[in-house]
């Protein structure tokens, strides 16, 4: 009887154990690049959520574009115990001192949405951008199969902007080789901001003339630029404008016409999706390596989790979640 007491409660206290390392509450450190694009409040608020849903608590900070801070944030988090970072890194290559770092003290980093190079990092989690690309020229080439087409891209120290534009020219070069479309104008930009689509449009215009049937860029804030560049020349709803992100601003215009396309990548599922990694591997528990892919980073084949983009138009706005 006195054994069996003792081996019952050996077994509840096990199993109580068992339950409560299955349930670790989970210290996350965010570290994100800034603010300039209203979607990385939502990021933000979005991994909050999921992270209490979970039973799990974030730390957050914001960089302001600056690498340096970054670094010292993830530090600061670092000290203060996380169990692991998601990392939305402001320079991909400088950020690869955040992952050695976090590995010193035994701490691993999801990259989010952009891909750390240079590095042994140990997972990354974004949309398909090269995806992203393709769909965007598939698109465009439905809309506009022949004439002069403008491309707009994305910052060079983001490895997005390159995914993106090998998508693109995945789908336009046979088009180009056919003489059906010709690239008139090709450029990227310094910052992914408004200001810059609209300084490049204005370039465009004033070296080629308003002969073009189609403008890709790489992301609704440049395109939002875009238009509004557009529209000070006379040319707006004459010329196809592409972004991607399905911001608010680029919604409203595709329904006036303005703008063309967008491409949604629900911030809802990318969150949720980084947030319960970034648990499980805090809590020990195995990554389904059937929704894992690998992404070459200059160091390693990344495992990575690339979710599928969603071309949105006038007549699928429904398909943009509504990410307030």
């Amino acid at each position: 009887m006195y054994r069996s007491a003792i081996k019952f409660t050996f077994v509840i206290a096990l199993a109580l154990l068992s339950f409560s390392c299955g349930q670790k509450k989970v210290h996350i450190g965010l570290l994100l690049d800034d603010f300039v694009s209203d979607r990385w409040e939502r990021d933000r608020d979005l991994i909050i959520a999921k992270a209490q849903e979970l039973e799990s608590t974030v730390i957050t900070e914001a960089a302001i574009g600056d690498s340096e801070l970054q670094l010292k944030q993830a530090r600061e988090m670092i000290k203060q115990g996380v169990d692991i970072l998601i990392l939305v890194p402001v320079d991909l290559e400088a950020s690869a001192e955040i992952v050695n770092y976090a590995h010193k003290h035994r701490v691993k980093v999801i990259s989010y949405d952009r891909l750390v190079s240079g590095c042994d990092l140990d997972y990354y989690i974004s949309y398909d951008n090269v995806k992203v690309g393709e769909l965007q020229a598939l698109t465009m080439l439905s809309l506009a199969p022949k004439g002069n087409f403008v491309l707009i891209g994305g910052p060079n120290y983001d490895n997005n902007s390159v995914f993106i534009k090998m998508g693109q020219m995945n789908i336009l070069k046979p088009a180009i080789e056919k003489g059906d479309i010709k690239i008139i104008y090709d450029i990227s930009v310094e910052r992914w901001e408004e200001e810059e689509g609209y300084n490049k449009m204005m370039e465009c215009i004033e070296k080629n003339g308003s002969n073009i049937q189609a403008v890709i860029a790489a992301n609704d804030n440049l395109a939002s630029g875009i238009i509004k560049a557009l529209n000070e020349k006379g040319l707006v709803g004459k010329i196809l404008v592409a972004g991607q992100d399905a911001e608010r601003d680029a919604l409203k215009l595709i329904m006036t016409g303005e703008q063309s396309i967008t491409i949604s990548k629900p911030i809802e599922n990318l969150a949720s999706m980084a947030t319960q990694m970034a648990v499980n591997i805090a809590r020990n528990l195995k990554i389904d390596s059937t929704k894992l892919s690998h992404i070459n980073n200059n160091f390693k084949m990344v495992p990575s989790m690339l979710l599928i983009p969603i071309v949105v138009t006038k007549e699928t706005i429904n398909l943009a979640p509504d990410n307030k």
